[in-house]
């Protein structure tokens, strides 16, 4: 998949999974989510080692991510369901 470099407001995004959790990193933001409740919002350009956990702090951040994260979760398990993870 190609980056559209003409468009700034492009918003990027990464998932992984750590620990039977998953993590999505937006901007300097990483939160993580065990698929029922947030576990930790994290800014990983001050906190690199992740132990300030600002979900109390950022209720804004948490609500702007989550949904997000939601809904690519949903729409990777009906994929993975359905065999239709190609782009044909």
């Amino acid at each position: 998949m190609g980056r559209i470099y003409l468009r700034i407001s492009f918003n990027r995004f990464t998932i992984n999974t750590i620990d039977n959790a998953f993590q999505i990193r937006q901007g300097d933001y990483l939160l993580q989510y065990d698929g029922t409740q947030v576990l930790g919002l994290y800014d990983v350009r001050q906190d690199r080692m992740l132990k300030h956990d600002l979900k109390a702090e950022k209720p804004e951040v948490v609500s702007r991510m989550l949904p997000l994260f939601q809904a690519f979760l949903q729409d990777f398990g009906q994929r993975m369901r359905g065999n239709k993870l190609s782009l044909n």
